[in-house]
């Protein structure tokens, strides 16, 4: 009774539930982002919220393909991936704002040399 429960109407809810929370949480981003210009992230947040969307009404109705579905957990997980290589957390935007972003250069160089020093 207690497996019945688990993966029938209340392990469903539970998931609907969470998945609506992330996209609600994908699409704040996408505006912040975009309102920011930052393109990129705006689209990669777009597509997780329409890849979280697809999946909540994969998990609610019964007959949706299963090849959109796993497009959208492909589609899902490739958003996923590029947002935490792109997205800076607190960290990382304070050490940009900060001395760490200062690269001492040699000062007897010229100032090609030197920009292609920071830059590496």
């Amino acid at each position: 009774m207690v497996q019945k429960w688990i993966f029938g109407i209340a392990g469903k809810s539970l998931g609907v539930g969470a998945g609506i929370v992330a996209v609600g949480y994908d699409i704040y981003h996408m505006i912040d982002e975009r309102n920011k210009g930052y393109i990129g992230l705006a689209i990669a947040y777009g597509l997780s919220a329409l890849s979280g969307s697809w999946l909540i009404a994969a998990l609610w109705f019964n007959s949706l393909p299963v090849l959109g579905t796993i497009i959208a957990v492909i589609f899902l997980i490739g958003t996923a991936l590029y947002l935490a290589l792109n997205d800076r957390d607190k960290i990382q935007k304070w050490l940009i704002q900060c001395l760490w972003r200062k690269i001492p250069t040699n000062e007897n160089q010229t100032k090609e040399s030197q920009a292609i020093f920071q830059k590496r």
